[in-house]
């Protein structure tokens, strides 16, 4: 039930919208009443429905036909004020088609048919919207006020996943909640942020200027979703690396898709992609000990830009990870001993 068309029995050279529209389109036969505010002439049968949309188009087409007289196939354009809109052919009975060969535009042009095209494919994959229809977000707060927000639901997985990583001394920015969370044997437990006035902070810096910081003074360094705030992004990795130890491990995730915080709009500033990523660490870290992934999809991205919860969808649905619609980047980079 989620495909609707106008089908009937072609004419030499021309498609239907039965090829367009996939092998499940569907036939409406044209009456003459009208009912619950379908199109005027249309009844579907049985399980149909009208999508948004296909009202315009399915008026149009019983139109066509009641201006046909005695079954002659009489061609018409769709809409006067739109030449570049399918015609549409009178069919045998009641079924019309509606053809693919452009309209002739004015000075004899033969126009580009892409806007009918368009309204076809609409029709063919009909978007219901539902509740994110709207031009705010449900949640000011990337839903964690309904729940977990999206992008954590991956940076906690790959957290989990890396636990063995998360030991001896340990270095996280603005807290240590993800140290106490996913930590194994921990030794020592510090804090970096640019902020003075987090009591959390045992390291009050920027980290794309930190030479005060020791190098080699950690085994691991849980950056997560910070790097979009600092300008200089090849001065903080290069200090990431520079004040783990041999061996010690960089785990950072990144943002490819996120709203603007509040509180940042004037010091947010990038975006990465996977590959950015790579190349980004790959020049500091050997690139064979950097490893790169993005997680998330289309769906997971909507979710996350309009508020909803991670507990909103279900499992299949966020581990279908799209590398064309990766949500975030999560970075795995060890220091060579």
């Amino acid at each position: 039930m989620r495909q609707i068309g106008v089908v009937g029995a072609p004419t030499s050279g021309e498609s239907t919208l039965e090829s367009l529209l996939g092998p499940r389109a569907v036939r409406f036969r044209a009456s003459r009443s009208s009912r619950m505010g379908r199109p005027e002439g249309l009844a579907p049968g049985p399980g149909m429905y009208w999508p948004r949309g296909s009202t315009s188009l399915l008026r149009d087409a019983a139109s066509a036909r009641r201006s046909t007289s005695n079954g002659r196939h009489t061609c018409i354009n769709l809409l006067a004020e739109h030449p570049h809109e399918p015609t549409v052919l009178d069919g045998r009975g009641s079924v019309c088609l509606v053809s693919v060969r452009p309209t002739m535009g004015e000075l004899g042009k033969t126009p580009v048919p892409l806007r009918w095209r368009k309204r076809l494919q609409r029709l063919r994959r009909p978007a219901w919207l539902g509740t994110i229809r709207r031009t705010k977000p449900l949640s000011d707060h990337y839903g964690r006020d309904r729940g977990t927000p999206v992008d954590r639901y991956y940076i906690e997985q790959f957290l989990a996943a890396e636990r063995a990583a998360i030991r001896g001394r340990v270095l996280e920015v603005m807290n240590r909640d993800y140290t106490v969370r996913f930590g194994a044997a921990v030794d020592t437990s510090d804090v970096l942020d640019i902020d003075p006035g987090n009591s959390d902070a045992t390291i009050v810096t920027d980290l794309s200027a930190a030479d005060a910081v020791p190098t080699g003074s950690f085994d691991c360094f849980i950056l997560t979703q910070t790097l979009q705030y600092i300008y200089d992004l090849e001065a903080a990795v290069a200090h990431a690396h520079r004040i783990l130890g041999p061996g010690g491990t960089l785990l950072c995730t990144l943002p490819v898709v996120s709203r603007i915080d509040r509180r940042e709009l004037e010091s947010e500033y990038w975006r990465l992609t996977a590959a950015a990523c790579s190349r980004l660490f790959g020049r500091v870290f050997a690139p064979d000990d950097v490893v790169v992934r993005g997680r998330g999809n289309v769906l997971a991205a909507v979710a996350f830009l309009v508020g909803m919860a991670a507990e909103e969808l279900s499992a299949r649905e966020l581990e279908r990870d799209d590398p064309f619609f990766p949500l975030v980047v999560t970075v795995r980079a060890t220091k060579a001993h």
